[in-house]
């Protein structure tokens, strides 16, 4: 229960900090869904996704549900990766939530192409995965999440 509390923090920061980076603010909320599902496994991963998702989906704009998917299963799968690598490894901490904003962007701009009755969909979400300062501050602000969640939350 604390680690969804964790989950809506992350997510009021990652708004609030959001004006001060217009090219991207780093992914705060991926990166605790990354952090908890390695931690509790897919299943929690998968709630604490789908969580973090509804938030993105309802105080957000476009397609209700679309986050909601998208982070369910990156948490699931980070879970699932939980088996084979450490969770607190420093490439770990560095590359998870790397390559999960990428997919998390890549997937967005699947889902909204193809959804029915999409709009004009502009390539923002691409433009805004492969801009070079989003994936800088993700690598920089990823082990002092991973650092933080680890003395705020649960131990494996």
């Amino acid at each position: 229960m604390l680690a969804l509390f964790w989950i809506v923090v992350l997510f009021l920061m990652q708004e609030m900090i959001g004006i001060f980076f217009p090219n991207g603010a780093p992914p705060l909320m991926l990166i605790g869904v990354i952090y908890y599902a390695l931690i509790e496994g897919p299943v929690f991963g998968a709630v604490s996704g789908c969580l973090a998702g509804f938030l993105l989906d309802i105080l957000g704009v476009g397609k209700l549900g679309t986050s909601m998917a998208i982070l369910s299963g990156l948490g699931m799968i980070s879970g699932l990766s939980a088996s084979k690598i450490f969770y607190d490894g420093f490439l770990t901490q560095f590359l998870l939530p790397l390559i999960g904003n990428y997919l998390f962007c890549f997937l967005s701009l699947f889902f909204y192409r193809n959804l029915p009755e999409a709009q004009g969909l502009s390539m923002g979400l691409f433009r805004d995965s492969l801009v070079l300062s989003q994936p800088i501050l993700t690598l920089l602000i990823s082990p002092v999440i991973f650092s933080w969640m680890k003395k705020a939350g649960p131990r494996r």
